[in-house]
Parts: C-alpha cells; sequence; structure tokens
C-alpha cells in the first residue's frame, strides 16, 4: 500500500536546508507518494515530485515574531488544512527547517491527527515556542552543531530529559558527490562564495577583502577574479548587488553554479556560526581549497588549518584578504589544501547519514 508524506516547506528561496530534504527524499523507497507544500516551487525542480503551492498573503511571509508571525502560521495551517481534506490522510508531515519555521505544523496537528518529523538544521531560539514544537513533534533529527541550542530549549519548558529520549537523534549531511562537478584546471584563480543574502552571511566580508586585494595588486603573482553566486527571498527589500566591483562578478541564483564552482580555484565562507556549511562540503567534493572563518563553527572544528582548508580571523577582512591573497600566490599549497579536504570529504558522501530519519517516516 503506498503511503502519502507531506513536506512543508514555507521558506521563500533556495538554501542547505531544502538541499538536505531533497538528499533524505533520494533514499525514500518508491512505494512512498511525497507532496511537497512550498513557498518556493522553483527549488524543488530537480526533483521528480508533485509540488503544491503554499499560498500566502504578502505581507505575512517575512514576519517572525509578533502577531503577523502568529497570524502567517494560522493562515498556513488553514492551507495545509485544505490539502489534507483534498488529498486524504497524509501518515507523516516532515518540517524541514526547525519548530518555530514550521509551527503551521503543530497548529495542523491539533486540528487533525498527523505525526510531525521535524529536522532541525540550524539553531532555535530559546523560547517556549520552539520548545513547543520541540516537545510535540514525533520524531525530531538535528545537526550535532545545535544540540546545545535545543538543550537551552527545552530547559525553558522544564522537559530537558527529553532529548535524551528515543525520539530525538542526531544526523550529519552527507552529499551525492557523483551529482558534483569536479574543479577543472584554469589560467586564472576563481574565488567564489555562494550563500543567501542574510545577514549573517556577510557577503560586504568578501567584497572588503576584495577590495583590500584590489590595493595590493603589486603583490599578486597570478590572475585571479571572484564570483559571488546569491539568492534572495522573495518579497524581501534586500538591495542585490548588480554590477561587477573589485574583480567580483555578482549573479543572483545562477542556473549553472555547478559549472561556475568547477571552474573555480578556492571557496569561501564569511557565515557567522554557520550551523554546517553543505556548500562547503559540496565544494571539498569538488575540489576547491577551503577558506573558512576561525569561529568555533561546524568545520572550525572539523578541518585543519594549513592542512585541509586556511582559516581567517573571523569579522576581519584584512585576515580573509591574507588568506586569498596567500592562495592566489601559491599553486602548491593551493593545490595541496584541495587534495586534502576533497580526501576528507569521502566521509561525507554516504547517503545512509539519513537513515534514522527513513525509519522515523516510513515506520
Amino acid at each position: 500500500m503506498t503511503k502519502q508524506v507531506l513536506i512543508f516547506d514555507p521558506v521563500p528561496y533556495k538554501g542547505g536546508s531544502k538541499k538536505v530534504a531533497q538528499s533524505v527524499l533520494s533514499t525514500f523507497p518508491e512505494n512512498l507518494s511525497v507532496v511537497v507544500v512550498s513557498n518556493d516551487k522553483l527549488s524543488w525542480q530537480p526533483c521528480n515530485v508533485e509540488v503544491l503551492p503554499l499560498y500566502s498573503v504578502n505581507f505575512l511571509v517575512n514576519k517572525t515574531e509578533g502577531l503577523g508571525y502568529f497570524l502567517k502560521h494560522f493562515f498556513y495551517s488553514l492551507v495545509l488544512l485544505y490539502y489534507f481534506i483534498k488529498r486524504g490522510t497524509f501518515s507523516k508531515v516532515i518540517g524541514i527547517s526547525g519548530p518555530t519555521v514550521d509551527l503551521s505544523l503543530y497548529v495542523l496537528s491539533i486540528i487533525v491527527r498527523c505525526e510531525v518529523i521535524q529536522l532541525v538544521q540550524g539553531n532555535v531560539p530559546e523560547t517556549r515556542i520552539a520548545a513547543y514544537g520541540l516537545k510535540k513533534a514525533y520524531s525530531v533529527h538535528y545537526l550535532q552543531s545545535t544540540e546545545a541550542s535545543i538543550k537551552n530549549a527545552l530547559v525553558r519548558s522544564n522537559s530537558f530529559s527529553l532529548l535524551n529520549s528515543p525520539r530525538f537523534n542526531d544526523f550529519v549531511n552527507s552529499v551525492d558527490a557523483n551529482a558534483i562537478s569536479k574543479k577543472q584546471e584554469n589560467s586564472a584563480v576563481g574565488v567564489l562564495w555562494a550563500a543567501s543574502l542574510l545577514p549573517w552571511k556577510r557577503l560586504e566580508l568578501f567584497v572588503e577583502a576584495f577590495k583590500e586585494l584590489d590595493q595590493q595588486a603589486e603583490h599578486i603573482l597570478s590572475n585571479y577574479y571572484g564570483d559571488a553566486c546569491f539568492i534572495v527571498a522573495k518579497n524581501n527589500d534586500v538591495i542585490a548587488p548588480s554590477r561587477e566591483l573589485y574583480k567580483i562578478k555578482f549573479q543572483e541564483d545562477p542556473k549553472d553554479l555547478d559549472h561556475i564552482r568547477a571552474n573555480s580555484s578556492i571557496f569561501v565562507s564569511t557565515s557567522i556560526k554557520e550551523p554546517f556549511g553543505l556548500s562547503i562540503l559540496e565544494s571539498m567534493v569538488a575540489g576547491l581549497t577551503i577558506v573558512i572563518p576561525k569561529d568555533g563553527a561546524y568545520w572550525d572544528k572539523h578541518l585543519t588549518h594549513g592542512i585541509n582548508c586556511l582559516k581567517f580571523d573571523a569579522n576581519n577582512p584584512q585576515s580573509l584578504c591574507f588568506a586569498i591573497l596567500t592562495l592566489i600566490n601559491d599553486g602548491e599549497l593551493r593545490n595541496r589544501l584541495a587534495k586534502n579536504s576533497q580526501q576528507f570529504a569521502r566521509g561525507y558522501t554516504n547517503l545512509k547519514c539519513y537513515s534514522k530519519i527513513l525509519n522515523s517516516i516510513i515506520n
């Protein structure tokens, strides 16, 4: 008998959380029918699944607190209820972002009987709403880096012991190495930045480092350029950069990101406390040299400066500039670090890492 599963995606732009969800989806058995209800249907184009629109009220889409936040999720829960009535029962509903972003599922579960599988791919706020979702979920699967924030949220509601229950399981992300093009040899050194324009992703730090590079032209021994590939949320008032600046070409959501990455030599992350950093892993698999901040985040703890990456002082454009300049000028170091990081990334290319998530969905 075919089971129906609903994936809830209220986030109005592409991102690592959706890529992870799509990787999990690729492990589903054929007798599992998947329906995605999404605020951004284009994010799911590569997947062979049915995508239904998450009808939204424009002025509520980006509300993250206050009355607007609660109205948004109440409205979303009614949309989900409509799909339940129209499509019949879903055996499981899956939230892929976090208990506060996926609050609509918990409102829905008050109205109809449904089991919520909650993925946590970023730190959860220390709020009663977060704790409510974590307690109400059928099962919670979280990145190791988010455990402390989950503890804090549960402590707030005197539910700390829940984290030790079988309902809570940590996981590590993985990618399909065959889906990522490998680095090509080029005469110029390409430096890639790829993320959303959320403030904590710190695109301005990358730009400031290139401005510093521009002022050090006499010390640069090889041709270089930058690619800043970014995504912007719908109904967001962020002004996207458009013109070339300090040898950086800005591209909004390029369809050929895999090709751009394969023709680059260095990948730079400027994010603050990135919970995981899927784009970093993808660049490691592709064979790029990795540059990350010293910020205590996941890859800072797992990669070693001078062995499989270079690290710079977080939020310091001069330090980032020095790291990039070093790699532009030293091809031997660049290639050694890239080879070592690519080898290290092999431990993150087995999709069996999602087996506990799959078991909670099919059982």
